[in-house]
């Protein structure tokens, strides 16, 4: 949780200090690559929940990378440029 936090934080902080479109983009999608990096063992962690935890913890873990997923969709969005996807991208963060 504290390094989603922190990511988030990060894209934040790129929207205050890049004041020029082209390398805002270009930085989000830096943060985009960062966060494939660190998905694959997130993947590992709720597939290992979802096999062998108790059926409430295994529901968590899956609306965990069900938001996870929201957050990426956003990120991307971000990247692309899209009118209204700083909006979106706050909405998934906030769930």
């Amino acid at each position: 949780m504290g390094r989603g936090l922190h990511r988030r934080r990060r894209v934040l902080d790129a929207f205050v200090q890049l004041a020029d479109p082209e390398r805002l983009l270009n930085r989000i999608d830096e943060l985009r690559t960062e966060l494939r990096e660190a998905y694959d063992p997130f993947m590992h962690s709720v597939r290992v929940v979802v096999l062998e935890g108790p059926p409430d913890t295994a529901e968590a873990a899956q609306a965990v990378l069900e938001s996870a997923k929201r957050v990426n969709r956003a990120l991307w969005r971000l990247s692309c440029g899209e009118t209204g996807a700083r909006a979106r991208f706050d909405e998934a963060q906030e769930a």
